[in-house]
């Protein structure tokens, strides 16, 4: 590599030795210069932290209609089971009161309450 100095030829010098004489801010303030890494990461990460939020609004809502439908569920499973124990509950009541014995009305209810399941 050839390179001219002050009208000199000069060749293959190492490029420490030119430093000082070729100084391209010399006289001018020294500005900051964007580096384009820095900045592709911080956009990178700028991106990665809006994706985030959105997923967690997300899953925010995807929470809290999964906490309503189990509430509404639990609800219904409660009224469904005291639905079922007071018919279960009413037939046994009838059965006593018909006279049968105590091991034939278990067995019954029992027959019973595991086919209405």
């Amino acid at each position: 590599m050839k390179k001219y100095l002050k009208g000199q030829l000069v060749s293959r010098l190492p490029y420490g030795s030119f430093r000082g004489v070729f100084d391209s801010n010399h006289g001018y303030a020294k500005a900051p210069v964007a580096n384009s890494e820095v900045t592709k990461k911080r956009e990178a990460l700028q991106k990665r932290l809006e994706n985030v939020q959105r997923w967690t609004d997300g899953a925010r809502k995807r929470m809290h209609n999964a906490s309503k439908l189990y509430r509404k569920r639990c609800q219904h499973t409660k009224e469904h089971a005291d639905a079922l124990y007071r018919i279960l509950n009413d037939h046994q009541m009838e059965l006593e009161r018909q006279g049968v014995e105590y091991w034939l009305l278990r067995k019954t209810i029992k027959e019973e309450g595991c086919s209405r399941c």
